[in-house]
């Protein structure tokens, strides 16, 4: 069965094995199948993709044009908005073809997973608030992490392709600023040069325009300090962004080509 998930990143990113799509058969014609975006935005301008899907089966982690903008497992293509305040406004999500609606959850609280406990609180529930659509030729699509209260279609509806159902909801830290972040581990820190006692996050994608890049946050990057707390890991990251607002702005502590330097990152109100 052909599957497409499509996870419009916020405070989850994994497909939960308890929002399983429809059974469909397997003797349905294998037509090409084109789908559109799932946000009513312009990409590379007002929205950006986070992360693909992840290609290598082995623990290691590709996208499909054997880059690293993913990471390993992930199932479902990631998209970023611009800042906090643009979520806040309300971003359209929509129908990327045509189809039936088979599932639906909604109701779910939008809140930040900072750690492993608040991620432990939704095991089977990653997907948030959600909804499935089936399309012809067998295809499915997913669309995850939506606005608590604002899906507008139910089960069995049928759904024009771009056409608006629900809300985009909040983000993680990193892709409210536009950046992908990861673990520095001694396999990056080797190929990016850094040393073996050195902690933080690597930036390991920008996308243009963002608030990151505004600052000059560059792929490669490390992230060693968030308004003067040490950062270890993508869990320290998420905790320290979450006790500050993007409006007020925040101050990193930034290693980049050798040099250590600060960057005040805020979003305009």
């Amino acid at each position: 069965m052909p599957w497409v998930a499509l996870l419009l990143l916020a405070w989850g990113s994994a497909m939960p094995a308890s929002f399983p799509p429809a059974t469909l058969g397997f003797d349905q014609p294998h037509e090409a199948f084109r789908l559109s975006l799932p946000l009513a935005c312009r990409l590379g301008e007002t929205c950006w993709i986070a992360n693909y899907v992840d290609v290598d089966p082995s623990d290691a982690f590709k996208d499909f044009r054997c880059h690293t903008r993913t990471y390993n497992t992930h199932d479902g293509t990631d998209f970023a908005i611009r800042d906090l305040a643009v979520m806040e406004q309300g971003v359209p999500v929509v129908a990327s073809a045509p189809g039936v609606v088979r599932r639906i959850r909604d109701g779910m609280e939008d809140q930040p997973l900072t750690d492993k406990a608040s991620r432990a609180r939704i095991v089977g529930r990653e997907c948030g608030n959600g909804v499935v659509i089936e399309h012809e030729g067998g295809w499915q699509t997913q669309y995850c992490h939506l606005r608590r209260g604002s899906v507008q279609v139910k089960v069995g509806e049928r759904t024009a392709g771009k056409a608006r159902f629900a809300l985009r909801g909040g983000e993680a830290a990193a892709e409210q600023l536009g950046i992908t972040v990861r673990n520095l581990t001694p396999e990056l820190a080797s190929r990016l040069g850094y040393s073996e006692d050195e902690t933080g996050v690597v930036v390991t994608a920008v996308e243009p325009g963002s608030l990151a890049y505004r600052v000059g946050i560059r792929t490669g990057d490390l992230i060693v300090q968030v308004a003067g707390e040490p950062i270890k890991n993508v869990d320290d990251f998420e905790r320290a962004m979450a006790k500050h607002d993007l409006v007020k702005g925040v101050r990193m502590l930034v290693k980049s080509g050798g040099i250590m330097r600060y960057v005040f990152l805020r979003v305009s109100k």
